[in-house]
């Protein structure tokens, strides 16, 4: 496995809350959800940004065994002992309190690409544009807050209907009804979504937060082939022009849509 291009880069509404490592030939991308109700138990700095690059660096010390499940599971526990010796009391803090994060991880063998996902970041490998692998469960809900977005886009109330719908969805995350999502509980480590496809050498996968895909879809803000993101040139370039056009819609509208965004581009050597 080989890194071919790296970024990891904040957007425009807060500090960088995304993350993004290699152990071996084990590659992930970690994108923190955005704060919905107190975030200060643990750190100062904010406790989604702390767990973030705890559960990063922890993952980097865990050896790979038997699967990705396990692998994530240890590393989560690592930093929930870390979190609770800062702050007992998270002990007692509701599912939907915790510092959540979506998360992406991927085993790069010689003849087959084993991942694992928890919310909305993708894997995407060249030349399958329809095998675009991502955890759909979020989506209905990120389709809430979409249509509320939609219908106060031009009202004074939007901030306050927009922050109210989230919150609303939060409380609904690692639950059975609801979807499942990174958190400081390690038993959400066996809710992700987990499969194996095969691989050729040579063939490139590319990895993300949604800071890229799916908002780079969505947004309909950048024109290019799906299989120019695999070429490192033509990559760059499409990511600079998506934040230009982030910033000129943002300039235009007041919303912000430029979000934190992580892209591992790699080869299978």
């Amino acid at each position: 496995m080989h890194i071919i291009y790296e970024v990891c880069s904040a957007g425009s509404s807060h500090q960088n809350e995304d993350a993004c490592g290699v152990n071996g030939n084990i590659a992930w991308v970690i994108d923190g959800a955005t704060e919905m109700f107190y975030d200060h138990y643990i750190s100062e700095q904010g406790d989604t940004v702390w767990t973030v690059n705890q559960i990063n660096e922890a993952l980097k010390r865990q050896q790979y065994q038997s699967s990705l499940s396990d692998m994530l599971y240890c590393a989560i526990k690592e930093v929930r002992e870390k979190a609770e010796k800062i702050n007992p009391d998270i002990r007692n803090l509701k599912k939907y309190e915790l510092p959540s994060y979506a998360i992406c991880m991927v085993v790069v063998q010689k003849s087959k690409l084993e991942y694992l996902i928890l919310g909305d970041c993708s894997v995407m490998i060249k030349g399958r544009n329809t095998n675009i692998i991502t955890d759909t469960r979020l989506q209905k809900f990120h389709e809430m807050v979409v249509r509320v977005k939609t219908r106060y886009s031009e009202s004074c109330l939007y901030k306050e209907k927009v922050k109210d719908a989230a919150q609303k969805v939060r409380k609904q995350m690692n639950t059975e009804d609801g979807y499942w999502i990174g958190s400081l509980d390690e038993s959400v480590s066996c809710h992700g979504v987990i499969g194996e496809v095969p691989i050729e050498k040579g063939e490139e996968i590319l990895i993300c937060s949604d800071g890229f895909w799916p908002s780079i879809e969505e947004n309909n803000l950048v024109n290019f082939d799906f299989n120019e993101i695999f070429i490192p040139t033509r990559l760059s370039e499409i990511l600079k022009e998506q934040r230009k056009q982030e910033a000129e819609f943002e300039k235009k509208t007041g919303n912000n849509i430029s979000d934190d965004l992580t892209v591992f581009l790699i080869k299978n050597i």
